[in-house]
């Protein structure tokens, strides 16, 4: 396990991503924290983050562990704090974006003004497959991360490890291919067939429309969540 994440620190530093740029980081500030950005607000994907913490209120309590994989600039989990979840973790592979959640949380951010302390998120830089966590959760989200997978199958088995028995998990996807890492047969149209439903219960499946910063324009996507609950160890 350690020699896999060494691996992958090499050839993320050999191929640096594009979740490393300046105008990475830039879209994601804008999508998910527009609201509370001081001198021009931006609401343009606010509908998209707000449904999925509405969903996510369904399950989440206050004893509960919670994880967003692939977490960017952190919105969901300072939402899931806020929500009363215990603790409350975020990852990503981006260091540039990692490094941007922890200064959120610390108020470094002039431009963003958040109200909200947060005492029980941590942010973690890393692979999830590849990272081994101390405790299970009772829910995780996994937002538009199976289309940037290496894997999607491994992902989602990474997803059912992390899962205490009765937890829930929360994907939402694009299905937009065409940077995926992925190779094409592992590429889905509906999430639904990579869950073994001997192992899942699919409890819950809506679309949601999510207007996503490029640049200096916008991209439409018709997003597919699905919520899932482990039924089996």
């Amino acid at each position: 396990m350690k020699l896999l994440s060494k691996l992958g620190s090499f050839r993320k530093r050999l191929f640096p991503s594009r979740y490393e740029t300046g105008s990475m980081l830039k879209n994601y500030v804008i999508a998910q924290w527009g609201p509370f950005i001081v001198d021009h607000p931006e609401y343009i994907s606010e509908d998209f983050y707000s449904e999925i913490v509405e969903e996510a209120k369904k399950y989440i309590r206050a004893d509960s562990n919670v994880l967003d994989v692939g977490c960017a600039t952190g919105r969901l989990v300072f939402e899931y704090e806020k929500l009363g979840a215990r603790s409350a973790v975020g990852i990503d592979t981006s260091s540039k974006l990692i490094d941007f959640c922890k200064k959120i949380k610390e108020k470094q951010v002039q431009k963003i003004s958040y109200p909200f302390d947060s005492r029980v998120s941590i942010f973690i830089e890393g692979d999830v497959v590849l990272v081994d966590f101390k405790d299970k959760f009772s829910f995780l989200s996994c937002v538009n991360v199976i289309d940037r997978a290496e894997n999607p199958i491994l992902l989602i088995r990474k997803c059912f490890d992390l899962l205490k028995m009765g937890g829930v998990a929360l994907f939402v996807s694009p299905y937009d291919w065409d940077f995926s890492p992925a190779p094409k047969h592992l590429h889905v149209s509906d999430m639904k067939n990579l869950f073994d439903l001997r192992r899942w219960e699919i409890i819950g499946e809506k679309w949601l429309s999510l207007n996503m910063p490029i640049e200096k324009e916008t991209k439409l996507y018709d997003c597919h969540l699905v919520v899932v609950r482990k039924i089996f160890s």
